[in-house]
């Protein structure tokens, strides 16, 4: 229905973050979503394939996750809105630590295939 941008924190830092609206099944949806790439966010395609080059050119990793978060959009957007913000504040650590032990244990798989 729409799309555009929008600033958040994610762990104390701040995040540009991509938003859409999504309509269906009698419902409106808002989404953020960016890019995880070798421990850095953006929501800039670009930027996330320059932070998967950065990476290989130095011989690290360049393991990666894009990350979409959504909630109802009811009764207004600025609830959706701090609804998401909220998220980011009370989970964002949660989430870190989930995607560096993922990243961990993807290293761990791809070295041990060689």
């Amino acid at each position: 229905m729409s799309r555009g941008v929008t600033r958040t924190a994610y762990l104390e830092t701040p995040l540009q973050v991509k938003t859409g609206v999504i309509l269906g099944a009698g419902a409106r949806i808002m989404a953020w979503q960016w890019y995880w790439v070798h421990g850095e966010s953006t929501a800039s395609d670009i930027q996330a394939k320059l932070c998967q080059l950065r990476a290989r050119l130095y011989g690290n990793d360049d393991i990666s996750a894009w990350i979409a978060i959504y909630t109802n959009m009811d009764p207004s957007s600025e609830v959706a809105n701090s609804t998401l913000n909220e998220f980011m504040q009370g989970m964002g650590s949660s989430l870190e630590q989930a995607l560096v032990e993922t990243r961990r244990r993807q290293a761990i798989r791809l070295n041990s295939s060689y």
